[in-house]
């Protein structure tokens, strides 16, 4: 089956209680928060950062998700063989409207960076064979974003915490667990 994994609290950067401090959200932290003041009635005590991409890939999203025909059901072909999941009667409505109220979450609760740290790097990163996906490019803002003085990135995705530490350079990356239990231990 599946498996997640998740960047360890034992491994997640101790929290300051400045002012100064800034957190920043990636695509694994994003929908986590969101869904916990949806679902239950979080009141987040920060504005969050986050990159300009997550917003620009989730707009993508919803426009591929307006232009494209209804469906019934959906396949996933693997290795292991074929799924049939079949869709309820109006599931792209409520895709549509689960999309949009996300955009409007971030548009309240976020500010969307650019990162103009990688302006400099792009050019260089182009000349490899794969940058030009969504993932890497994503990979690249939250290096630069979590390297920020008085930033944190929440995140769960342990693919940007490995690569800093194998880099020795994993110092500004917390898990959701760890911001969570400091700023809402009532929770």
């Amino acid at each position: 089956g599946c498996k997640y994994t998740t960047v360890p609290n034992v491994f997640s950067q101790k929290i300051t209680y400045k002012d100064e401090v800034e957190f920043i959200l990636d695509f694994s932290t994003l929908f986590l928060f969101f869904f916990l003041e949806k679902e239950l009635d979080f009141k987040f005590k920060h504005q969050f950062k986050i990159s300009n991409l997550i917003k620009k890939e989730i707009e993508e999203e919803l426009l591929e998700l307006k232009n494209s025909p209804e469906s019934s059901m959906s396949i996933q072909i693997t290795m292991q063989g074929i799924t049939r999941y079949d869709h309820p009667e109006n599931y792209k409505e409520k895709r549509i409207e689960f999309i949009n109220s996300g955009l409007v979450w971030i548009d309240e609760n976020c500010e969307i960076d650019v990162v103009e740290e990688k302006l400099d790097l792009i050019p260089k990163l182009r000349q490899n064979e794969g940058f030009d996906s969504g993932f890497m490019k994503m990979l690249v803002d939250y290096m630069h974003l979590s390297a920020r003085e008085n930033h944190n990135l929440i995140s769960s995705d342990n693919s940007l915490f490995l690569f800093k530490k194998n880099a020795n350079l994993y110092g500004n990356i917390i898990s959701p667990e760890k911001y969570l239990i400091t700023f809402y231990p009532e929770k």
